[in-house]
């Protein structure tokens, strides 16, 4: 298995995760941004855009989200919005590593 740190331009991850392939990285990193955006969500809507960066043990980068969010004032119909009880309440991958974060 493979290490792959998670980054943003604020925070270096210093312990990375063991994955066993890109593919789960990929998914580890989606679960990483939903945490990271949702434990920041105050300032994130103040940024132009969120980044998380994705590398190897030799910092190569493997990959990056870049995640952009935009207020729109809108009015929809309650029967289109999902109840508190409908939301998921976190992000989990299949590839969860034994090793802890």
């Amino acid at each position: 298995m493979r290490r792959y740190y998670f980054h943003t331009d604020s925070q270096r991850d210093p312990n990375g995760a063991y994955l066993p392939t890109l593919a789960a990285a990929k998914c580890e990193a989606m679960a990483v941004a939903g945490r990271m955006i949702c434990d920041q969500s105050a300032s994130f809507w103040d940024a132009a855009e969120w980044c998380l960066t994705v590398s190897d043990e030799n910092d190569l980068t493997l990959f990056q989200l870049n995640i952009v969010g935009t207020e729109a004032p809108s009015i929809r119909s309650s029967s289109t919005v999902l109840q508190e009880e409908q939301r998921p309440q976190t992000l989990k991958c299949r590839w969860d590593s034994a090793e802890p974060r």
